[in-house]
């Protein structure tokens, strides 16, 4: 009888260490999975429907993120119809992202390769000129951001 209780304890922590050691893998970096998260908590809207998560924690983690985070973004809105509403949210979320590249933890996350992408898809989406402006003004920001992390880190 006492045989019988063990097994199922065992067979339950067996499976739950596979679990942990499967979410731990290297298919998803550690960067890319921060990212994802925390993107979602500055993109989560309240009951209101204002973007009421972002606060000083979401923006200091994102500062730590870079390309990593559009990545996420991307992620996030590919399903999604983006209204124009919502693209200041975004464009905050870049621009916390590339604030301070040199503390980007991923240097491979340092470049806005996805970026410039998304910001480019975004000028698609919409026609008003005021949201163009403010895409086109976090773009030239971001490549500021890079250039001048890049000429004080020219071997990184």
């Amino acid at each position: 009888m006492l045989r019988s209780r063990r097994h199922p304890f065992a067979a339950s922590l067996i499976a739950g260490l596979f679990i942990a050691a499967a979410s731990l893998g290297p298919s998803v970096s550690w960067a890319q999975t921060t990212a994802e998260e925390t993107v979602q908590a500055a993109m989560t809207k309240g009951e209101d429907g204002v973007y009421g998560a972002y606060n000083s924690f979401v923006a200091r983690s994102l500062s730590r993120l870079g390309d990593a985070s559009s990545v996420a973004l991307t992620k996030l809105l590919v399903d999604r119809l983006i209204a124009d509403a919502d693209i200041p949210a975004i464009l905050l979320v870049v621009r916390d992202s590339y604030d301070s590249p040199k503390s980007i933890q991923d240097a491979a996350e340092r470049q806005p390769r996805t970026t410039l992408y998304l910001l480019r898809s975004l000028s698609q989406v919409t026609k008003n000129p005021k949201i163009l402006a403010s895409i086109g003004e976090t773009a030239a920001y971001v490549k500021s951001q890079y250039a001048a992390y890049s000429r004080n880190h020219p071997d990184k």
